[in-house]
């Protein structure tokens, strides 16, 4: 009688197991889903993706600098003017601090979620380069 409780127990740890990891496993699938799905909206050209090992401040500030100079006052609609994919080891504060010849009012920086991937973005609105993870 004590090998069947003992059976019957190690199945209901296991279904317990596999139910959280599934759990786990499609939040993780849809906030990637998520995420690709806003770069999928819009056309990205292949010469303005950028693959690197580490993403550092100045990389990020160098190509938002460049970014704001090619499109402002220029383009009349949101565009994405890069897409940098690698490890991001960069910071708000350090990439501000990295932006030369161009007023820092003119960046928006939000690196919170940016962990493999840097898009760089020209909103013509608010004339402002969106810095985002």
């Amino acid at each position: 009688m004590d090998m069947p409780i003992r059976i019957i127990i190690t199945l209901f740890v296991a279904v317990v197991v596999a139910l959280g990891v599934i759990t786990f496993s499609q939040k993780m699938i849809s906030n990637s889903k998520t995420k690709m799905y806003t770069f999928d909206n819009e056309e990205i050209e292949e010469e303005r993706m950028i693959e690197v090992n580490t993403v550092s401040n100045t990389q990020i500030a160098t190509l938002a600098q460049s970014c704001y100079l090619e499109n402002s006052n220029k383009e009349l609609e949101k565009k994405i003017c890069f897409v940098i994919l690698g490890d991001v080891e960069a910071s708000e504060s350090g990439v501000l601090s990295s932006i030369k010849n161009v007023d820092e009012d003119n960046f928006e920086v939000d690196l919170s979620d940016a962990k493999n991937a840097v898009k760089i973005k020209y909103n013509p609105i608010t004339d402002k380069v969106l810095v985002s993870g």
